[in-house]
């Protein structure tokens, strides 16, 4: 006998989970870098703890890739993409376009946390910034194209909505920017608590994005269920 059950996401309530794991992350990080630049305020009795918490430091780095703290910026942007591949499959024809297009930038942004495509592709245009770093070219171009879907989808999103797209258009790419500009610098302690905030900023972007879509669908989407297909056994 088949029971139907409905899953019910609360925007408000994902919107608690995902800053508390995002400031949970950030204090993790703050602490990673309190241990690296004040290596005297704890004492280390062997070999395993010295690895221990050298692993920690490395896993909480923002400014390294295929870490915990870059997972986590990979998460947030999946499921923002998620939500907006979901939208746009339920809008009408003349209307899936900026949806889909929006989905696919935000799915490759999520990408971008991992493979850092955009800081390779600054080398290109080899406009140094500092030792290591490049300027954010690709970022910025990024962001314009963003703004440009932000535009197309401006009618289609209530008050609140798009005032929520904007404050994640603005510091999701103000820590993407900040963080380039600050890369390879971060062995000062100002530095590091500069891509700190700049990772913040990211984190925050990324969670005000994910409610935005969570509010959309919940108050200008007609109600909609999800249902999995299973297999009908064979005779």
């Amino acid at each position: 006998m088949n029971t139907e059950r409905t899953l019910t996401i609360n925007p408000r309530r994902t919107l608690i989970v995902l800053a508390s794991a995002g400031v949970a992350v950030i204090l993790l990080s703050a602490l990673g870098l309190h241990m690296r630049f004040f290596p005297g305020s704890y004492n280390v009795h062997n070999g395993t703890q010295a690895n221990l918490l050298q692993d920690f430091g490395i896993e909480m780095d923002f400014n390294l890739k295929h870490n915990v703290a870059s997972y986590f910026g990979m998460l947030f942007m999946a499921l923002a993409a998620y939500v907006l591949f979901t939208i746009a499959k339920f809008k009408k024809s003349a209307e899936k376009f900026p949806w889909a297009a929006t989905a696919w930038v935000v799915f490759f942004l999520s990408i971008d946390n991992l493979a850092a495509i955009l800081q390779k592709a600054n080398v290109y245009f080899r406009i140094e910034n500092g030792p290591k770093a490049y300027f954010p070219v690709t970022e910025f171009i990024v962001a314009i194209i963003f703004a440009v879907l932000l535009f197309a989808l401006w009618r289609q999103l209530d008050s609140q909505t798009r005032w929520l797209f904007l404050v994640f258009a603005l510091t999701y790419f103000a820590g993407a920017i900040g963080k380039e500009l600050t890369l390879g610098a971060n062995k000062e302690l100002t530095a590091a608590l500069f891509m700190l905030f700049e990772q913040a900023l990211e984190y925050t972007g990324e969670i005000v994005l994910v409610y935005a879509l969570l509010h959309h669908v919940s108050t200008s989407m007609a109600q909609f269920s999800i249902s999995i297909e299973m297999p009908t056994a064979k005779a």
